[in-house]
């Protein structure tokens, strides 16, 4: 989709604003309307820089855009004043006859006051206009970061409230495992003692008896007769 502008466009702005600078510079004129013209470019190029470089979130993009769009309309103000200014470029130079120069600058002093004056009350309203927009651009651009941060905190508290159940559930968990087992520890020690103690202890006594009968055996074996060996 076309945007209805291009960087070309700042471009071609602002060396327009240059050439007029430029030669209202040159003329050495003191006359405070073309020096308050001259300030008032300068003013205007410093805004259009600014909303050359304007960026935003992809939602505030077709407002930017339409400021930018708005800025560049003073090309056609400008470029009006350039060509009229074309006319009288010489006479507002130092070269040239001195007396063909000084009627060129009382034309330009007759002709050209009221289009400076003109010049000057577009700018002032162009440029008040911009900032205007600028300021309402910043706001909503705040309002959307505000809102965008409110969003984030909210879905922060929410996952943290689902990790805080989510503990609370796994902790009853683990306490209903640790209960069973527990539980079945506690079998297996009953187990033990009343099953598996008792018959140790029928073994370690028939054992004992099995040893004293050994032992009674062997002290009831006779010597051998030596008589008959041949040892």
């Amino acid at each position: 989709m076309s945007l209805g502008f291009s960087l070309k466009d700042f471009l071609t702005v602002a060396n327009l604003i240059s050439t007029i600078t430029g030669s209202l510079k040159n003329s050495g004129g003191s006359t405070s309307d073309y020096q308050e013209l001259v300030r008032e470019l300068n003013l205007l190029q410093r805004v259009l820089s600014d909303i050359e470089h304007l960026t935003g979130l992809p939602s505030e993009l077709p407002s930017i855009n339409a400021i930018k769009c708005a800025a560049l309309n003073c090309q056609y103000v400008l470029d009006e004043f350039a060509g009229k200014l074309q006319k009288y470029e010489k006479a507002l130079g130092k070269a040239g006859e001195k007396i063909k120069d000084s009627v060129k600058k009382l034309e330009w002093e007759i002709f050209m006051k009221e289009d400076v004056r003109d010049l000057r009350a577009y700018l002032t309203s162009h440029v008040g206009s911009l900032n205007m927009r600028m300021i309402t651009q910043g706001l909503s651009t705040a309002s959307i970061a505000a809102k965008k941060a409110d969003d984030n905190r909210t879905a922060l508290e929410r996952k943290l409230e689902e990790l805080r159940d989510g503990m609370k559930v796994e902790f009853k968990e683990q306490q209903l495992t640790l209960r069973k087992t527990n539980t079945l520890l506690d079998k297996v020690i009953d187990l033990v003692n009343d099953e598996i103690v008792p018959q140790l202890k029928e073994h370690g006594t028939c054992n004992v008896q099995i040893l004293d009968i050994v032992k009674s055996l062997q002290t009831r074996i006779p010597d051998p007769d030596i008589r008959f060996t041949w040892f």
